[in-house]
């Protein structure tokens, strides 16, 4: 909701694995991918992982968790992961992280 207050058009799929059947119809049509790394049927990391291999999406993507370990840090730093977003955070943190990937997205 807070994305919505600040302008930006949102999608939520809740389940990794009806997100991964979405975007291989629809990634061109986001300019950001905000993922949890904890979502029921695939994870951020294998969700991430097969946006940039299998769809060679170059846009930025921005994780959030609860908890990460020095190997899902490193995963992610592999996968080009623009931003990590340790929960809990506040609205003006994911806010702020969204704007900041948004002005990296790579031009048309």
């Amino acid at each position: 909701l807070a994305l919505e207050h600040a302008g930006h058009q949102v999608t939520r799929i809740a389940d990794g694995a009806d997100a991964w059947r979405h975007l291989q119809d629809h990634l061109e049509d986001y300019h950001l991918l905000v993922f949890d790394l904890n979502m029921p049927g695939l994870d951020g990391i294998e969700l991430t992982q097969r946006v940039r291999t299998t769809c060679q999406y170059r846009g930025p993507i921005l994780i959030t968790s609860g908890r990460l370990g020095t190997g899902e840090l490193k995963q992610l730093a592999d996968l080009q992961v623009d931003r990590v977003l340790n929960k809990p955070f506040a609205v003006q943190e994911l806010t702020d992280s969204v704007r900041q990937c948004l002005a990296k997205r790579p031009a048309a």
